[in-house]
């Protein structure tokens, strides 16, 4: 660009500057360089323009006769003034256009207000239909809670019911039970007192055969010295010994049963977890042994017996047999012919014993009476305690249990 075109160019930027801009506002372009720069980047002028304009405005505002000022200042008021006039024939045209937009923006308001009140009622109707819901549960819930309710009145009433029944029944029942509980405590009572006779019993046996071993003892003692009080002695002996034996195995039979059929008894009156027919078979089973066991003694106890019996007169009528008799028990020398005599006449006695039997035959008995004194002392110190039975125990407990029960309706009303 040539230098006519420059000055041209930078004077009617000037100009344009003269007429829209104040002086206040020149004169701070002048001076504040960041305002400057900014305007400089907008209008887009090159080093020789930028130079040119701030030298021109530059000149301007430096000029000494003040005329140019003046001139500058009136150019710069009439032109204020014009620039007033448009801005206010612009602003009322704006104001025309604003009120325009302002009556286009209202009447978009009141689209938008009646769109927030269509909102608000799609809300209202959204509220009143969780409110509608909500009382919906709240019905729901009233009727669970009525159900509820319902369900408590029937229990109680269902309560009730079992109750008045319970105390219909209820003297019915406490006279069964009343007859229940006496039955049971008689029958420990049975119990007890068969368990008592039973334990004197085993004591007198017991006794009786403590004293037939003695006499047993005595018997084979004595028959080297005199035969006729041996045979004596070892006869009674032999004769308590048999009844002692079915005296002690039959009180222990009868016992077992009577302990047996008191349980069937009150497994009829109150239910328990005892088997009596096992209980009934058990008895048996043990009782046909030793009731087997008993006659084999027994008959051999009274074989026993009658030799000793029939030994007696023999050995008082022949004297010389009962000399012989005494020497085979004391040295054992004596001829076979005799000594088969000797057995022939007195076989199963202690006169046909030699020393050797007679002394183990005192043995046996020995330890069977210390068998009998031990049983002894147990029976007489049980039957000393009050001979009580374990099964008068249990059925008293049993009886017991029930009068609890009996008094627990008591004790709730």
């Amino acid at each position: 660009m040539d230098t006519p075109d420059r000055e041209c160019f930078v004077e009617s930027v000037v100009n344009y500057l003269l007429d829209t801009w104040s002086t206040e506002d020149l004169r701070l372009l002048l001076t504040e360089e960041e305002t400057w720069k900014h305007f400089v980047a907008e209008v887009d002028l090159s080093r020789e323009e930028e130079a040119a304009l701030q030298e021109s405005l530059a000149e301007i505002f430096a000029d000494p006769d003040g005329e140019d000022e003046d001139e500058l200042q009136n150019d710069l008021q009439d032109k204020n003034e014009r620039k007033e006039e448009d801005s206010l024939s612009e602003d009322l045209g704006e104001s025309v256009a604003d009120t325009d937009v302002e009556d286009e923006d209202g009447d978009a308001e009141d689209e938008d207000s009646d769109t927030e009140d269509e909102d608000r009622d799609i809300e209202d109707e959204n509220s009143n239909r969780e409110d509608e819901d909500s009382d919906t549960e709240d019905e729901d819930s009233d009727t669970e809670g009525e159900d509820s309710n319902t369900e408590d009145e029937e229990e109680i009433q269902n309560d009730l019911w079992h109750k008045e029944r319970f105390l219909d029944a209820y003297p019915q029942v406490k006279l069964e039970l009343e007859e229940i509980i006496r039955k049971l405590h008689a029958l420990a009572d049975k119990v007890d007192k068969v368990h008592r006779d039973c334990t004197i019993s085993r004591v007198v046996a017991s006794s009786t055969s403590a004293v037939s071993g003695v006499l047993i003892i005595l018997g084979l003692s004595l028959a080297p010295v005199t035969a006729g009080v041996s045979l004596a002695l070892s006869a009674t002996g032999l004769g308590l010994g048999a009844a002692a034996a079915v005296t002690s195995v039959s009180t222990s039979i009868v016992e077992k049963v009577s302990v047996v059929s008191a349980e069937d008894e009150a497994s009829k009156l109150v239910p328990t977890n005892k088997d009596t027919m096992k209980g009934m078979k058990e008895v048996l089973d043990q009782s046909g042994p030793r009731l087997l066991s008993l006659s084999t003694d027994t008959i051999q106890r009274l074989q026993g017996i009658q030799k000793c019996i029939n030994a007696i007169p023999l050995a008082k009528a022949n004297t010389r047999l009962a000399n012989n008799a005494k020497r085979l028990m004391t040295t054992g020398k004596i001829s076979a012919r005799n000594t088969k005599q000797v057995q022939k006449a007195f076989g199963g006695t202690a006169l046909a014993m030699t020393k050797g039997a007679r002394i183990m035959g005192a043995a046996t008995a020995g330890f069977f009476l210390l068998q009998d004194v031990i049983s002894l002392v147990e029976d007489s110190k049980h039957l000393h305690e009050g001979a009580k039975s374990q099964t008068a125990a249990e059925l008293r407990k049993q009886a017991q249990d029930l009068e609890q029960k009996l008094q627990e309706p008591q004790r709730g009303s």
